[in-house]
């Protein structure tokens, strides 16, 4: 066809130029079809290939995850070491089956048989008391230090220690993972049937922790437990019972800054409240891995409430320990870093009030939260800073 074509207007055959144009014809019909918007599959080029993939081994129409099917999340395993996280000497790396609240099994609850996770940074100053004072203290069975690239010598500090103590293990992360994701780190080294996590300037007395467990023993529905905290004076830290924020009465000034902190009922032995401070907490292995641990989410604070918030959805009650006081030396870390610690505070506020109060506030009212908060931001970091500096 070509060569009588090509006779008829007098020129020579030339088979290379017909077949280009038939490539070029063909490519431009291959697109048109390619482009063609697709009822039944994505629209595009991509889409069409993908089609015809399908076609190939007979599905008719492209799977798609329906929006009333959530995407499945991988459970909290604390069996698991993560990474980052090497198992050290004595870590199990096996499935172990954990106790529930108020299911005491087989295992005997005095013996030694409390996990605790410290979680450090910038903490040089100390460290070491407080790792002293956890490894005296009674039934306790290990100690594992998460480092969160402190750029001191903390690290240096609880190594030495761990050498002389095999119940100590430390871990050097190499990022500033944050609190929650180091505490969740620090649990998975964890068998135990009680895990405490203990920040680096708190300082527990010989019988704090065995008594808390004593005091949950005859507590069956105590989910988490905190104690007393107060400074180097004696003087009460109003965190360790508190009610739950409410970002909207607060940015509003309709609540007062009051109403987050619950008084002392010297008639309770164990008071319950919506949160404790996240200074010292206590509770069995097995409902927090059930809760997935922490939500690492949250850099620096507020996952303590988090944490409350979800004990208590789950049907378990949040308690503190009136007859147990814990010195707790504040800010000793997060004066290094005052911007940076008010910036992380405000968004975990932020992210705590998209996760529980949100869908009760007006959708008019979410934009000038989210103003306030802020704002209140630009107002706390220079004070912080001041606090910092005087200090």
């Amino acid at each position: 066809m070509v060569a009588r074509r090509c006779a008829r207007r007098g020129r020579r055959a030339d088979p290379g130029r017909a077949g280009h144009r038939r490539r070029v014809r063909l490519r431009a019909d291959v697109l048109r079809r390619r482009l063609r918007p697709q009822r039944w599959g994505p629209a595009g080029a991509a889409g069409a290939v993908a089609v015809r993939r399908f076609r190939r081994i007979g599905v008719r129409r492209l799977p798609r995850r329906s929006a009333a099917q959530p995407r499945r999340r991988r459970p909290y395993r604390p069996s698991r070491s993560r990474a980052g996280a090497p198992a050290g000497p004595g870590v199990s790396n096996t499935t172990h089956d954990f106790p529930v609240i108020g299911d005491t099994g087989q295992r005997d609850f005095n013996a030694r048989d409390i996990g605790v996770v410290v979680v450090s940074y910038a903490s040089a100053a100390t460290i070491e008391a407080c790792l002293f004072r956890l490894l005296a203290a009674r039934d306790v069975a290990r100690v594992v230090v998460i480092d969160n690239a402190s750029p001191d010598d903390s690290a240096d500090r609880a190594e030495r220690m761990a050498a002389r103590d095999r119940r100590l293990t430390v871990v050097r992360n190499a990022e500033n993972r944050g609190f929650a994701a180091a505490c969740n780190q620090g649990a998975t080294a964890m068998s135990q049937s009680w895990v405490a996590f203990v920040n680096p300037d708190a300082y527990v007395e010989r019988d704090t922790l065995a008594r808390l467990v004593s005091h949950a023993r005859t507590r069956p529905g105590a989910g988490l437990l905190g104690v007393e905290l107060v400074d180097e004076a004696g003087v009460v830290d109003l965190a360790s019972r508190r009610a739950d924020p409410s970002l909207r009465a607060q940015m509003t000034g309709l609540g007062n800054r009051d109403d987050l902190y619950l008084g002392r009922d010297p008639a309770l032995a164990l008071q319950p409240v919506d949160a404790v401070s996240g200074a010292l907490m206590l509770m069995p292995l097995g409902l927090f891995v059930r809760l997935e641990g922490f939500d690492e989410g949250y850099r620096l604070h507020a996952e303590d409430l988090d944490l409350c918030r979800r004990v208590r959805a789950a049907g378990y009650e949040v308690v503190v320990a009136n007859d147990l006081r814990v010195v707790h030396v504040r800010g000793v870390s997060s004066r290094r870093r005052p911007f940076w610690v008010e910036w992380q505070k405000h968004r975990g506020l932020w992210r705590y009030f998209r996760k529980f109060e949100a869908a009760d506030t007006p959708a008019w009212q979410r934009p000038l939260l989210w103003c306030a908060v802020w704002a209140h931001y630009g107002l706390a970091a220079p004070r912080a800073w001041w606090r910092a500096r005087q200090n």
